[in-house]
């Protein structure tokens, strides 16, 4: 996976074709200025939204001034949504051809590898540089990038990671030695999350609504105080969840705990290292206005593509 930074999925640029909302009769007409809000504040008399409506919304008249300013912020947030969007996926594509190539050559030399520069050359014009960026690997491991499995009942966190290794083709023998060399787990206890207890929570694509007894314990939780929940309730609010820290220079050495590249490949799809595409640079050849020019040629071909 590319470097953490993560955007919400699914999330959707607003578009023209959106309804807009009409204006409640209290705002029509209002002052423009600080009289507008006191216009839009809750005079108790805001109506009770019905149950599964969305609430209207008033609308503020956008003062002469910054008009312009607005249609230039809407038009370049929903442009910079589609292409920030392109870049994404481009970038976790080029990611995961890039660090195939990386652990092909680790594996061949035992060592951490130098992080590379990727290069194009123009078109038709050997020799000639037009873009560029930087491939990193970085001897970090992060919890987004660290894929732990969920353990059986009875079962600890360390055996289902080895269990894990070797489903993926790890020999049993090395998965122990790499766990037990290089990473150190260790359960911590915390307090589940409040609504959690209090509604429910997503298990896959099902929501499993709370249990009677989990809601009992989210309402003692409100004025919570740790000698009123008896040892039983504890057990509902308290869970434990492993803390996973892989040991500095552990890339270089992950060969030692690998007798094929399948096996270097299957312990970083557990153990990933932060590792993205960055700095990126194009044109490195072109005047100012050749730049522009293919720059405009690149969002229209991103604004006419829906394949993002």
């Amino acid at each position: 996976m590319a470097r953490s930074r993560s955007t919400p999925a699914g999330s959707q640029p607003a578009t023209g074709s959106q309804p807009a909302h009409s204006i409640p009769a209290a705002v029509r007409g209002a002052p423009a200025g600080d009289d507008l809000f006191d216009a839009l504040g809750d005079d108790g008399s805001a109506t009770v939204k019905e149950k599964g409506k969305k609430a209207e919304r008033p609308e503020v008249p956008l003062p002469p001034a910054v008009v312009e300013a607005f249609k230039r912020f809407v038009g370049s947030k929903v442009l910079a949504e589609i292409v920030l969007k392109r870049a994404e996926n481009s970038e976790a594509e080029v990611d995961r051809a890039v660090f195939d190539l990386w652990q092909e050559s680790l594996w061949k030399y035992k060592s951490q590898p130098t992080n590379p520069a990727l290069k194009l050359d123009k078109d038709g014009q050997p020799g000639k540089r037009d873009m560029e960026a930087l491939f990193q690997v970085q001897d970090r491991f992060t919890k987004n990038n660290i894929h732990m499995p969920e353990p059986a009942e009875g079962e600890t966190i360390q055996a289902a990671t080895v269990r894990l290794l070797t489903e993926m083709g790890v020999p049993k023998e090395q998965a122990e030695a790499f766990l037990a060399n290089e990473v150190e787990m260790r359960p911590v206890k915390s307090l589940r999350a409040f609504n959690e207890l209090l509604f429910g929570h997503q298990e896959g694509k099902d929501f499993k609504e709370a249990t009677d007894e989990e809601k009992a314990v989210a309402k003692k939780i409100m004025g919570f105080v740790q000698n009123e929940l008896t040892p039983e309730e504890r057990k509902l609010v308290l869970v434990t969840t492993p803390q996973v820290t892989v040991k500095k220079g552990v890339i270089g050495r992950v060969p030692v705990y690998a007798k094929a590249l399948d096996h270097v490949k299957a312990i970083f799809r557990v153990f990933s290292p932060v590792h993205f595409v960055g700095k990126a640079k194009l044109g490195l050849n072109d005047t100012p206005a050749e730049k522009v020019e293919r720059l405009k040629g690149i969002a229209g071909d991103i604004i006419g593509n829906s394949d993002v």
